[in-house]
């Protein structure tokens, strides 16, 4: 919302039979080529912001075996690979869900 402009589009697809690929994008001007480098450090920042956002969302991904990556530059294509679960890694409930929300 504050680095992006126009539509947002989110587009999901599987990469391979083990990966699915999540790609969002906008119609603002991007990530400059001096910071593409630079954009997933913790404390960098292209607008006088924290820099802390990019690398909060890397670290979260990667904590679910996934990855994030700068995909294109201009305009802004930012790709999350996650792995698709295989059904001996799913774990089940360990009690029923309850029948109504609470």
């Amino acid at each position: 919302m504050r680095h992006g402009a126009g539509t947002i589009t989110i587009t999901g697809r599987h990469s391979d039979k083990d990966t699915i690929v999540v790609e969002v994008s906008d119609n603002g001007d991007g990530v400059p080529s001096e910071l593409a480098p630079h954009v997933f450090d913790r404390g960098v920042s292209g607008a006088a912001s924290t820099g802390v956002g990019l690398a909060l969302a890397r670290a979260l991904v990667e904590a679910d075996g996934g990855r994030l990556e700068l995909a294109r530059t201009r305009p802004a294509v930012f790709a999350v690979f996650l792995p698709v679960p295989r059904t001996d890694q799913v774990v089940a409930s360990p009690r029923p869900l309850p029948a109504t929300p609470r």
